[in-house]
């Protein structure tokens, strides 16, 4: 019998477990591998569809919105071409073809454009289906590799079918043992896992309990951490309770212990805080309390050594306390000083500008003045109060006398002290007896008392600290127990959140996948609407274009059809030019023009010559103004210095041609160009030298700078003989150091306009001088009949209403004077654009102005000192406009209702009187003079007066003094007509 044979008629048992085995083993191992590559291969896989997907979706979206533009770019030109048509089918015009012609440029264009998008779609169509096509065979490939895994599953399980009927018995124990002791491994590997779990579960357990004792622990010792604070700070309060009657921070304190002047120990700072105690004086003998802090150089005149530099000798100020307590100190202080003395014999302070003596403040910083507190004002005591021997300087010592003098200081700028240094120098001759100084005078001396008291507080300041330090260390511990706890707190979380991505891991990328098969789907379905929506944009782009075509034709036809009659076309166009382009503004204004602005004209004619400029027209000046701009119309531009006659140039271009300046100058009624220039000792001309000049159009030079005298050089105050200095011809001949200004206006019509301004003469700094110079402005010639702002003359007589200005053929809208009573023109505002029934066609203003002015001023000059009572008279008037004022009898009679204004004035020198203002006899004002003072009494009243009243003065008691220097004045005038 063979083996085969013998082990098939074997054990039942033993096969059943043999073959169970081998198949679990082989399932389990087949398994294991199986999900590691399908894992990684789908996670890779999923990575890789997942961006795919991102781009792919991106760029189909990208693809509707191009095909969306498509659509409304058509609607568009659907939009644009229907009126078009219409417009060609109803006849047209010629603004109908001209917009026709925008139409079709417009239209090239966007059929461009649409040419270009669809070829930029084709080329995105083409690369999608590319990438579609290789998502497919990425696709196949998976299915490759799963069902080539199912391949080699079933290859293997038939591999191992006959290798078991031809094994032999001994081969078999062998597997079986083998099959044995893997399992037993894979037992004991669970077990050894089993235990490490027990072991960090134990671990854990014990660091939880760890944690626990550590918190409690922290507890614990942050409550003796507190415990330690609180009694810290009750010692610390019962120390300072303690201290402070013994160790104040000034003397002040010490005062109000009744203590008396000597030395004691201060802690300005503070007790237990910053530096130690210091010594001080305390002198109780002053109201408020001294503090006095002594130092190191308390001798009275010390010897300073010879040296010749500024400051050769120094001596460093060491005081009996640190600067920081001082600095505390003057901060506690109501205020500070310090006292100072030099003496001297032939040794300055100061000599000429150098500083020979300074002294140095705490900051490190010399200073120069030695009494008070301003360190602007160097000088001494004796200098501030005007008492040195020498007035003209401010120290005694900087008189350099031979003979033994002083200078005494007080410093009292808290800022600076105390006096850190003094410098000391300027001793050149050893024969000269040394100069010697003086810082305060004091000497102290210790208590032992205070030296224990120091001792002691030093120990308590080192318990203080060490109890700090150990509180410090606690919560070092603390924390790091702490942060120990919350990283095994993370670790432990970071353990369990890993365990349970992992399982959702795998089910997440098996869903992704599945989903990213459907969007695949989606993105084919959405290719394919793509295609028949590219189809129809391509149909519709060729209707479109043969549209375009049949417009292009008929447009092109219209065209010749309107070239025919050149000379015609030619005279319609300058007739347009003529409304657009007039020759000057006063054309504007004869149009109708009433607005002021810029505006453009043609001074030299519609289609010749140079083209049409641009100009302000001010509408409101009679004649109108055609104002020529320029590039230099900067108000007080500067002049830069330079000493040669004309060496600064500044060249003038105007916003328009020379040839139209000419031609509009030729027809206006007047040109004029102002012209400033301001000074600063910088004259125009000096003796026979011209500093200064302008060029006109034809590149001459002049020299004056007022009117049209091209001969001579003078100013517009020359002309006039008001200049500062009536010998010379312009204000800034002078050259006087202020400031002054001559300016003028050239009507030269000949010359203008400036083309070059020259200026020179400026050869030191003080020199200034500054421009300004205006436009081109000319004025404008009237048309026959009508005014020079272009409106029908006015009646000479003003009108009662704006109704009666509208029947006399005033129809311009704005404010007219009209007359409602005899004597004052009422200002009204006129809507002309209404009917005369509109509450809005008059509007009142309450804007009144009197036809004819009333004012008078009489006065008293001949030389008297009495008068009788009654009104008084006056020799003459200064001023009497309608001789409604009677000066002899001091009466005056009111020509026409209105408010009126009297004032009266008189010299009293020592003369008793009572006078009265009085309307129609009754006393309206009162003026009184006692007869001690020599003062100007004055009285100013308004009056509401009817035509026929009768005002005057009326001298109701004593006397007033008149004399040649006029003191009496009565002034009254017309303030606002009724």
């Amino acid at each position: 019998m063979s083996r085969i044979s013998a082990w098939k008629m074997g054990d039942s048992e033993l096969e059943k477990k043999v073959l169970a085995l081998i198949q679990a083993t082989k399932e389990l191992a087949m398994e294991i591998a199986q999900l590691k590559v399908d894992n990684e291969y789908l996670w890779h896989d999923n990575e890789n569809l997942r961006r795919r997907y991102k781009n792919q979706k991106l760029e189909n979206e990208n693809l509707r919105n191009q095909c969306g533009n498509l659509k409304h770019d058509n609607e568009y030109l659907k939009y644009q071409l229907e009126p078009i048509l219409r417009g060609r089918n109803e006849g047209g015009t010629q603004g109908a073809v001209s917009a026709l012609m925008r139409t079709i440029r417009e239209q090239k264009k966007d059929v461009q454009r649409l040419k270009v998008d669809h070829e930029q779609m084709r080329d995105e169509k083409e690369s999608l289906e590319h990438q579609y096509e290789s998502l497919e065979r990425e696709s196949g490939i998976l299915r490759d590799r799963c069902e080539k895994l199912a391949i080699d599953q079933e290859d293997v399980r038939d591999r191992l079918q006959p290798v078991v009927p031809q094994a032999d018995e001994n081969m078999l124990e062998v597997n079986v043992s083998a099959l044995i002791a893997q399992a037993q491994d894979n037992g004991n590997r669970i077990a050894q896992l089993k235990a490490v779990n027990e072991t960090l579960w134990l671990e854990n357990k014990y660091q939880t309990l760890k944690f626990e004792n550590v918190k409690h622990d922290y507890e614990n010792l942050r409550h003796q951490c507190e415990n330690l604070n609180h009694a810290n700070e009750h010692l610390k309060y019962k120390l300072q309770q303690y201290l402070l009657p013994i160790i104040p921070p000034t003397c002040q304190t010490l005062a109000d212990l009744r203590q008396e002047t000597g030395p004691y120990l201060v802690d300005p700072d503070g007790i237990l805080v910053g530096d130690p105690p210091i010594q001080v004086l305390c002198d109780m003998e002053y109201d408020p309390v001294s503090t006095i802090v002594l130092h190191d150089s308390m001798e009275v005149d010390t010897e300073i050594d010879h040296c010749a530099d500024p400051g050769c000798f120094s001596r460093n100020i060491t005081y009996e306390a640190s600067l920081k307590q001082m600095v505390a100190l003057i901060d506690r202080s109501q205020s500070c000083y310090q006292e100072i003395g030099y003496d001297c014999v032939s040794a300055a302070l100061t000599t000429g500008v150098t500083h020979n003596v300074w002294w140095v403040d705490r900051h490190g910083e010399p200073q120069f003045y030695w009494h008070g507190s301003d360190p602007t004002e160097r000088v001494c005591m004796c200098g501030l109060s005007e008492d040195c021997i020498d007035p003209d300087l401010p120290c005694n010592c900087d008189s350099e006398m031979p003979k033994r003098e002083s200078d005494l200081g007080v410093i009292t700028n808290t800022t600076a002290l105390p006096i850190t240094q003094l410098r000391f120098g300027g001793l050149q001759h050893p024969e000269v007896t040394n100069d010697k100084y003086g810082l305060e005078s004091g000497h102290l001396k210790f208590e032992n008392t205070v030296f224990a008291l120091v001792t002691k507080t030093k120990e308590l300041s080192k318990d203080i600290t060490r109890l700090k330090v150990d509180n410090a260390h606690f919560w070092n511990d603390n924390e790091i127990l702490r942060n120990q706890y919350e990283k095994l707190k993370q670790e432990n979380e970071n353990l369990r959140q890993g365990h349970k991505n992992l399982k959702d891991q795998n089910d997440n990328l098996r869903q992704d996948h599945e989903n990213l098969k459907h969007e695949c789907e989606n993105l084919k379905h959405e290719c394919e609407n793509l295609k028949r929506d590219s189809v129809s944009l391509k149909q519709d782009n060729e209707i479109f274009e043969s549209q375009l075509r049949e417009y292009q034709r008929v447009r092109d036809e219209e065209t010749k059809l309107q070239q025919n009659n050149v000379e015609g076309r030619l005279l319609y166009l300058e007739a347009i030019a003529l409304q657009i382009a007039p020759q000057t503004c006063q054309t504007l204004a004869d149009l109708g023009v009433t607005k002021a602005g810029n505006y453009f004209v043609d001074p030299d004619g519609i289609l010749v010559g140079d083209p049409p400029i641009q100009v302000f027209c001010d509408m409101e000046t009679d004649p109108v103004s055609t104002i020529v701009q320029h590039d230099a119309m900067k108000t007080d531009a500067e002049i830069d210095n330079c000493a040669d006659p004309g060496c600064f140039s500044r060249n003038i271009k105007y916003n328009a041609s020379l040839k139209q300046m000419v031609a509009l100058i030729d027809q206006s009624q007047s040109c004029n160009q102002r012209i400033k220039y301001d000074c600063l000792s910088a004259p125009l001309r000096s003796g026979d030298i011209q500093h200064a000049w302008w060029v006109d159009r034809h590149g001459k030079s002049h020299y004056y700078w007022d009117g049209s005298n091209a001969t001579e050089h003078v100013c517009k105050c020359g002309l006039s003989n008001s200049c500062v200095d009536t010998n010379l011809p312009c204000n800034c001949d002078a050259g006087a150091p202020g400031r002054g200004s001559d300016s003028g206006e050239i009507t030269n019509a000949t010359a203008l306009p400036i083309t070059q301004l020259r200026f020179g003469g400026l050869k030191f700094q003080n020199q200034k001088a500054n421009y300004t110079l205006g436009g081109l402005i000319c004025k404008g010639k009237p048309s026959p009949g009508k005014s020079a702002k272009g409106k029908a003359p006015q009646p000479q007589q003003p009108s009662g209403s704006c109704s009666s200005l509208r029947q006399s053929g005033n129809g311009y809208t704005g404010y007219h004077l009209i007359r409602r009573k005899e004597g004052r023109l009422d200002v009204v505002f006129c809507r002309m654009d209404l009917e005369e029934t509109d509450p809005e066609f008059q509007i009142e203003t309450d804007a009144r102005i009197a036809e004819k002015a009333v004012y008078f001023d009489a006065f008293g000059k001949s030389s008297r000192v009495g008068e009788t009572t009654g009104p008084i008279s006056f020799e003459g008037t200064e001023v009497n406009m309608g001789n409604a004022m009677e000066p002899k009898g001091g009466v005056f009679t009111v020509p026409l209702d209105g408010i009126y204004a009297f004032h009266f004035h008189y010299y009293a020198q020592n003369y008793t009187a009572a006078i009265n203002l009085r309307l129609n006899g009754d006393a309206r004002g009162h003026l009184r003079s006692s007869g001690n003072d020599h003062k100007i009494p004055g009285q100013s009243i308004l009056l509401h007066l009817k035509r026929g009243d009768k005002v005057d003065a009326y001298l109701a008691l004593g006397t007033i003094h008149t004399d040649p220097h006029r003191y009496v004045h009565f002034v009254g005038y017309l303030l606002y007509p009724m």
